[in-house]
């Protein structure tokens, strides 16, 4: 089964992108996003610089977001079983 995904960014500009992927690939990016948020978050707790943190907050909204859009976080269950 083909899954399709389609991105807004939101900038002064609109851009988008349309992505056909397929279970094998939705799931390896929800792993992958699951990931990169999980270590966003140490990063964000560990940052001094205000600016900076700022950065990684609004980052890791965009992450989400996308995340959200291809399926949402693999349950506790199925992260370690594949």
């Amino acid at each position: 089964m083909s899954n399709t995904y389609e991105a807004r960014r939101k900038l002064p500009v609109k851009v988008s992108m349309r992505l056909d992927l397929d279970d094998e690939q939705t799931e390896a990016l929800r792993a992958l996003l699951d990931a990169a948020l999980r270590d966003l978050s140490y990063e964000i707790a560990d940052t001094d610089l205000p600016s900076y943190r700022q950065m990684l907050r609004e980052r890791r909204t965009a992450l989400e977001a996308v995340l959200h859009a291809v399926g949402g976080p693999i349950p506790n269950a199925e992260r370690y079983t594949k």
